[in-house]
């Protein structure tokens, strides 16, 4: 779920996780779900690194391709959400 609190954009995740975005596409890449983990924004944690509750200051005229993993490090491939201009993509 994701969701506009304030100035920040709140992610919540279905069980523990840490996630990192981007807002472009690394270099020398065009599609911008390709990013490294490792190598994205930190999305922070609320109640601490692996949480549910993930929460980031909002700036709508961006796009957050937004990717996270799970205690075991499982990754989904690509984005695990998009978010442009307000707009759950």
């Amino acid at each position: 779920r994701v969701y506009k609190e304030g100035v920040n954009l709140v992610l919540v995740t279905d069980e523990p996780s840490k996630c990192r975005y981007v807002n472009l596409p690394p270099e020398g890449k065009t599609n911008a779900c390709n990013f490294e983990f490792d190598s994205g924004n930190v999305f922070g944690a609320v109640s601490g690194a692996e949480a549910r509750i993930h929460s980031e200051s909002f700036d709508s005229s961006k796009t957050y391709y937004i990717k996270c993993k799970d205690n075991y490090e499982n990754e989904k491939d690509g984005c695990g959400v998009v978010v442009k201009e307000g707009i759950v993509q």
